[in-house]
């Protein structure tokens, strides 16, 4: 007998951050945070990803997000400046924040910031709901 149990975390401009959870004869198996939105989702096992990932399907159209080749960058997002980009690589490919920093030349911490700054700007945009 397994279920799925569903526990909504984070929504923001129609994109939701779900906490899946699985019941076995155990108990509960996390089986990660979902990001979706009408068009699709992700998956992603923190939350830390999943947030900046959330607010950049909140930003930018989803389709957008689902079709960069690894590696690539949308033109639409790299106009948006080195916050969006940041979050592009973090959150998308879900690469490590120093191999974010070489890539883009500045330090391990800006890329932090460069995701927080980015996060932080869409919230104030969309006024999110958090259910935590």
């Amino acid at each position: 007998m397994e279920r799925h149990k569903v526990q909504n975390l984070y929504e923001i401009n129609e994109v939701k951050i779900e906490l899946v959870r699985k019941t076995t004869y155990d108990g509960f198996e996390n089986l990660g945070m979902v990001v979706s939105c009408s068009s699709g989702g992700w998956r992603r096992n923190r939350f830390r990803r999943a947030k900046p990932l959330a607010t950049l399907a909140a930003k930018f159209s989803p389709e957008l997000i689902s079709r960069g080749a690894k590696d690539c960058l949308p033109v639409e997002i790299a106009v948006h400046g080195k916050p969006a980009m940041a979050v592009y690589f973090y959150s998308v490919y879900c690469e490590d924040s120093n191999i974010i920093a070489d890539k883009m030349r500045v330090e391990r911490g800006t890329v932090h910031q460069y995701v927080r700054r980015f996060v932080n700007s869409v919230e104030g945009e969309y006024e999110p709901t958090s259910f935590k």
